[in-house]
């Protein structure tokens, strides 16, 4: 009896050899039909591991080839770097093998190092010019380099310390040390102008308070003087021309001198002399004159003394006076009054006083407990 077979359509699988009794007829002994299937290609895998900063490949990119592995399952793992940590994953690190092709990344992060800086400074140790500074985040591993700088005024010395390397994990410094050229002469930059300013006009009545100002006087403008009720004293010069004498007489002012007491009843018992009542005037002493009037103010001349243009010589001046020149002065003289000094005992006014108060004290008292 005959047979025939027929092949199978299977997923991911291409039929690519049919046999030659896939039709035939039954026999005693078993018969064998095989179909012959390849399994489709797939995509490749490509496995990379990358650094964060800038997306860097840290090592060859690994490719799973995807020849006739059309479904099959794969996996991937991550790789050690030096100063490196792995900071991300990817989702497709396992997975299956597809039509397309597919990436896997493996991210890694530079860890820190510490900083490299540059110092530049004269033979004493004193900075001349700026550090500069190297950050050493996501550096390390990585080489660093510093150089010297053209100093004004300063040439290179020496170098302390490594100026190319690479970033470690601690801090690294490079020292540049200058030495001063004396045939160089350093001119300073500009100075900043300096905005000047106003002093507040200082008061000279006050000078701790300068905001009231005296206004200054005007010299062109006349002042009116301050009228004063208190007399002043005004001390001139003056000429007496003596009949009988060929100069001039100059009375000139000399210091007061003291004013002889008037006795009245009160100073009598102090030692004073005359009788109360009466108003005396002492006599001028040899080379003094007191010229009193009527018509004398305040501001007259007290005790005038009488001198002459001639050199001063230790002794006074004797003046000779005619006998109706004597007659003229002392008709004019007159006496000024003396302000009355007699002592008033006023002890029995305070006492009366006090009687008073004592009694009104104790009748307030007194009617105040009586209300209580």
């Amino acid at each position: 009896m005959p047979y025939t077979t027929t092949p199978k359509t299977i997923p991911g699988y291409t039929l690519i050899t049919v046999p030659g009794n896939a039709t035939g007829t039954f026999t005693a002994d078993p018969i064998t039909v095989n179909y012959i299937y390849k399994r489709d290609d797939a995509g490749d895998v490509v496995v990379e591991h990358i650094d964060e900063n800038g997306n860097v490949p840290l090592d060859t990119p690994e490719v799973l080839n995807g020849s006739e592995r059309f479904g099959e399952n794969y996996t991937t793992s991550s790789k050690v770097f030096d100063n490196y940590d792995l900071v991300s994953v990817p989702s497709n690190a396992t997975g299956t093998f597809t039509s397309g092709s597919q990436t896997v990344t493996y991210v890694y992060r530079r860890r820190d190092a510490g900083d490299v800086i540059a110092h530049y400074v004269n033979t004493a140790g004193i900075p001349i010019e700026s550090d500069e500074i190297l950050d050493g985040s996501r550096s390390l591993g990585l080489p660093y380099a510093t150089a010297a700088k053209a100093i004004d005024g300063y040439s290179l010395q020496t170098v302390q310390g490594s100026e190319t390397g690479v970033f470690s994990t601690g801090r690294i410094e490079v020292t540049y040390i200058y030495k001063k050229d004396p045939s160089v002469v350093v001119i300073p930059g500009p100075v900043p102008p300096v905005t000047p300013i106003n002093p507040s006009p200082i008061n000279p009545i006050n000078p701790i308070n300068p905001i009231n100002p005296v206004t200054p006087v005007n010299p062109s403008t006349p002042t009116t003087p301050t009228t004063s009720t208190t007399p002043i004293r005004v001390a001139t010069p003056s000429r007496i021309t003596i009949p009988g004498r060929d100069e001039d007489v100059v009375i000139r002012p000399t210091r007061p001198l003291a004013t002889p007491s008037i006795a009245t009843s009160s100073n009598t018992s102090r030692g004073g002399s005359g009788s109360s009542g009466s108003n005396t005037t002492s006599t001028v002493r040899p080379g003094k004159a007191t010229v009193n009037n009527n018509t004398t103010s305040m501001n007259a001349i007290e005790n005038p003394v009488i001198v002459t243009d001639e050199p001063k010589t230790p002794q006074p001046q004797k003046v000779q006076l005619s006998k109706d020149t004597t007659k003229s002065i002392s008709d004019t003289r007159v006496a000024l009054s003396v302000p009355k000094t007699e002592d008033k005992d006023a002890t029995p006014i305070y006492s009366l006083m006090l009687i008073i108060s004592s009694a009104l004290a104790a009748l307030c008292i007194f009617k105040k407990r009586r209300t209580e």
